[in-house]
């Protein structure tokens, strides 16, 4: 299977992040893929209740906090988080992204 970035959804957000999600759900139930670029100084804030994410930094560096903790990253890094773990980023990056379950379905 071939996934190509114009077939994939497109979000922006204010502080920002433009992301493409791949919608693999059709032929793969698990898990959901992302790209995003990022480019933000102020924190893109999450909390998912029953997702662990991988990140994957291909570009450019950054400030991850990953509850009460905070990392400097940078490309070649990984960012790992449990389910029920609030996190969020600042910096200007690239990474792929890896949701499990798809984040889409939560």
């Amino acid at each position: 299977m071939i996934f190509k970035k114009n077939d994939a959804k497109h979000f922006a957000n204010d502080n920002g992040c433009t992301s493409w999600l791949y919608n693999i759900n059709a032929k793969a139930p698990q898990p959901h893929i992302g790209y995003t670029e990022a480019d933000s100084k102020s924190p893109n804030r999450y909390a998912p209740q029953n997702i662990s994410f991988v990140f994957y930094i291909i570009e450019g560096t950054g400030v991850w906090q990953i509850g009460n903790q905070k990392y400097s990253v940078e490309a070649t890094d990984m960012v790992v988080i449990p389910p029920q773990t609030e996190f969020s980023h600042t910096g200007k990056m690239k990474f792929v992204e890896v949701a499990i379950p798809d984040w889409g379905k939560n």
